[in-house]
């Protein structure tokens, strides 16, 4: 069986060059589909790993800031 992959908004925010706060408005704003890593209301929210691909392939190329 397939294992389902996910990253945390920390590291999307890295990947798409965006701060936490960033990533988190747009969870707030519907933009970026999310579960959780458990059933409490704290858990760790948790990105499918589609998903972040789908938001960092969709932000204007110029802006994307990568690593060293």
């Amino acid at each position: 069986m397939k294992q389902k992959k996910y990253v945390t908004i920390e590291e999307l925010a890295r990947r798409a060059g965006r701060s936490d706060r960033v990533i988190r408005y747009w969870i707030k704003r519907g933009f970026i589909q999310y579960e959780r890593d458990g059933l409490t209301p704290g858990a760790r929210i948790i990105i499918p790993l589609e998903e972040a691909e789908r938001v960092i392939s969709q932000l204007p190329q110029g802006e994307i800031i990568e690593s060293a």
